[in-house]
């Protein structure tokens, strides 16, 4: 990519561990000029390029005119002691995600990238 490109980037899950290093790459990223983060409370984080949208998850679509940029990363999770409740945790591994990457869709957003688990498969003993 050209240096004089200007991207947007979203990403959900910015303040997990995946999303948190992917957040710093690109807020240091000079193709990026905006970094928006959609996130359930207010962080701590400053950075002139950073724009931070707090959501309610289960309210997504409330959020539609939002997802707007270049590219879409998805970097939710849980885990099994943090989210004990397999419906939560398919939500938010699952159903989450998915509607996300039809709000991007819809709205023209270029690229979606969804981090997933390490053993994500169907017939894992996890809910992975």
């Amino acid at each position: 990519m050209a240096s004089h490109m200007s991207y947007k980037a979203i990403i959900a899950g910015a303040t997990g561990l995946i999303g948190s290093h992917l957040l710093n790459i690109l807020l240091n990223d000079s193709n990026y000029s905006e970094v928006m983060i959609l996130v359930r409370k207010a962080t701590d984080i400053q950075h002139t390029k950073l724009r931070e949208v707090i959501v309610d998850f289960n309210k997504l679509d409330n959020y539609q005119q939002e997802i707007t940029g270049h590219a879409l990363f998805c970097c939710l999770g849980s885990t099994q002691k943090k989210t004990p409740d397999i419906n939560v945790y398919y939500r938010v591994d699952h159903d989450y995600p998915l509607q996300l990457a039809q709000l991007a869709l819809n709205n023209g957003v270029e690229q979606y990238h969804l981090v997933s688990s390490i053993g994500a498969n169907t017939t894992a003993k996890n809910f992975y």
